[in-house]
């Protein structure tokens, strides 16, 4: 009887346990999920709906500036500890595009200067080629004073010191090359670059796809 009532208490430990073991591994496990969530994202539609752009859900819409510029979104600035903004907003476009892609980053270049007021070089610009899909996409990444035109290449200039461009050149299938450019201030292309270079390496094109109704 004593040999019996020990199984009985030897198995009743080893359940509680066991079950005590499987309690921890999930605690873990959503103690690990909680300390890195998953961002949040939207897609962005271009090309007629083909051209899909997976963007971070707190870059905000807005009305393209102009006809030439298919898509537009306002790319927060990071905020201190007072809950104030450490900088301007950025500006994402999205639009078609023309020429090839050397002749496309020595006209961002020169869209740029040093803090000094002198060109930049071709040794200036960073660029990546990546192989995203069927995709052949080039990143690029170059930082300076801005020569911002707000009324068009034939307006007046105004220098925008410490800005940065994070840009896309993407050919597609079908409908041609597409531009996604990212200009800001360094303070928020840096809290931007994490989900812009996430968009860069999981945009897709669906030749298939049908476009939106109007």
């Amino acid at each position: 009887m004593f040999a019996r009532h020990r199984a009985v208490l030897l198995v009743g430990l080893s359940l509680v346990c066991l079950a005590a073991r499987w309690a921890g591994a999930e605690e873990v496990v959503a103690k690990d999920a909680q300390a890195a969530p998953e961002s949040k994202v939207q897609i962005a539609r271009a090309a007629e709906g083909a051209l899909l752009l997976p963007l971070p859900a707190e870059w905000e819409a807005a009305k393209p500036r102009n006809r030439i510029i298919e898509l537009e979104y306002v790319v927060p600035a990071p905020v201190g500890d007072d809950g104030k903004p450490l900088a301007d907003p950025g500006r994402l476009t999205v639009m078609a595009a023309g020429g090839g892609v050397e002749a496309n980053i020595a006209r961002w270049l020169s869209q740029f200067q040093t803090a000094e007021g002198k060109p930049l070089s071709k040794d200036d610009a960073k660029v990546q080629r990546l192989k995203v899909g069927e995709l052949d996409v080039v990143q690029i990444d170059l930082a300076g004073t801005f020569l911002y035109k707000p009324r068009g290449p034939f307006g007046p200039t105004e220098a925008k010191p410490e800005f940065r461009l994070l840009a896309l050149i993407v050919p597609t299938p079908k409908h041609g090359s597409y531009f996604v450019k990212l200009t800001a201030p360094a303070a928020t292309a840096k809290a931007a670059e994490k989900g812009f270079h996430a968009m860069a390496k999981g945009v897709k094109y669906d030749a298939n796809a049908k476009p939106a109704p109007k």
